[in-house]
């Protein structure tokens, strides 16, 4: 921490007083005690009026990428005004549980204090459930009144941020929404996740900022999502047939078989565990000519029923466009991207890849020497948990699998915004 201190009172350009927004980023690479202290000694050194941050895989070094502490500051000139929130864990209920339909928990009391008659299968005809009961924290609260003004919401979160984002996409449609999911850390600092807010220190939920803009006018930042890692398989095809997150029928055909004539002859990659090979992109043509996409991981299929499970919480539609891909591997793949590449003003997150990963926690007995401090204009960072994002609309949209802020935990796809 000290030489980020050190490098960042060098440039002329660093706030001289209380910055409106400070984020920290810092590897599982440290000992317990520092994580544990990092909020409160930044809130000390620099007295930001909000500090977000949490604990991640890697950050960009002067190599590239990798193990490392990164902190940024916001200049007053920005002109944003800053208004941060925190959301508690135990608000939230977690969705994306491990099934291969992903009905929510609709009336378990069925049987007993439940009216049968009452009883509505509609309710189980979607898996799209997972918000609208959620509060807006005191923080947003104060701004709804002016969510056509907010032009970002950034968050870093647990693994369990689905429920809120749907509320969010519902208080502010027109803004950009993007968000890291923080590294696990039980064996690290005892706790779930280490996520930071002010001078305290979280083990679940969510923590962000909201970013509105000081005039009248606001343009929201695009969000620009990419795979590196994906190789397509076959041609797109059209789902004919699906209910919640389970595709039945694709060109009218057997949607499981289909992806095995789509992998005849074609090994699996090695060195990848089977739960990352194989992945769908789903591509839907909106009303105004704009083409959305996105990419889920597989994660199972069964070919005598003919169906295929998608990992997500939202559900697909008849007439959407799919695409099978295959997780082609890269070897040191976390060299992909570098800071160079890194653009002035500009976020980028990056879901790295579990099996090339190099270890989140240090075997050094010996303390090392630590690498020179990198000076950069953006912020860039990685976990293996993913990131999600959302894109500005005209006002909020029904949520199946294209609309809404998504979470992305494809291996080495990466999200980028541009804040001007």
């Amino acid at each position: 921490m000290n030489a980020c201190i050190a490098a960042l009172h060098k440039v002329s350009s660093c706030p001289r007083k209380a910055s409106p927004l400070c984020i920290i980023l810092a590897s599982a690479t440290y000992p317990a005690s520092g994580l544990e202290n990092l909020g409160r000694a930044v809130s000390t050194q620099f007295t930001p009026r909000c500090l977000i941050g949490a604990v991640v895989d890697g950050v960009a070094t002067d190599k590239g990428y990798g193990p490392g502490l990164s902190i940024t500051l916001m200049d007053d000139a920005s002109g944003f005004e800053c208004a941060g929130f925190t959301v508690n864990q135990d608000d939230v209920r977690h969705v994306k549980q491990k099934a291969v339909g992903r009905w929510p928990d609709l009336g378990r009391g069925f049987g007993k204090d439940t009216d049968a008659e009452a009883f509505d299968m509609k309710n189980f005809t979607t898996v799209s459930m997972g918000g609208g009961s959620v509060a807006l924290p005191s923080g947003l609260q104060k701004v709804s009144h002016r969510s056509s003004e907010t032009a970002l919401v950034l968050s870093f979160s647990d693994t369990e941020p689905h429920q809120f984002l749907e509320t969010l996409d519902a208080s502010f449609p027109t803004a950009t929404k993007v968000g890291l999911v923080g590294t696990m850390t039980p064996f690290v600092t005892g706790r779930p996740h280490t996520i930071y807010y002010n001078d305290k220190v979280l083990s679940g939920g969510l923590v962000g900022v909201a970013l509105l803009s000081k005039s009248a006018r606001v343009r929201a930042p695009i969000a620009k999502v990419t795979f590196t890692a994906l190789e397509a398989l076959g041609e797109p095809l059209t789902i004919t047939s699906c209910r919640g997150n389970i595709i039945l029928n694709i060109d009218d055909t057997n949607a499981a078989k289909e992806l095995l004539v789509q992998m005849t002859n074609r090994p699996m990659t090695a060195g990848i565990s089977a739960e990352q090979q194989l992945y769908v992109k789903v591509v839907e043509d909106s009303a105004s000519n704009s083409r959305r996409e996105v990419i889920y991981r597989l994660t199972g299929g069964d070919p005598s029923k003919g169906t295929l499970a998608v990992d997500t919480i939202k559900d697909l539609q008849v007439g959407m466009r799919i695409q099978f891909m295959q997780h082609m591997g890269t070897g040191n793949g976390m060299q992909l991207v570098h800071h160079e590449k890194l653009e002035d003003n500009t976020l980028v997150f990056l879901c790295t890849d579990a099996d090339a990963a190099p270890s989140t926690t240090s075997s050094d007995k010996e303390p090392r020497a630590p690498p020179p401090a990198l000076l950069s204009r953006g912020l860039f960072a990685g976990s293996e948990k993913g990131f999600f994002f959302g894109h500005a609309t005209s006002s909020a949209e029904d949520g199946n699998a294209i609309n809404g802020t998504l979470s992305c935990d494809v291996p080495l796809s990466t999200v980028a915004v541009r804040i001007e």
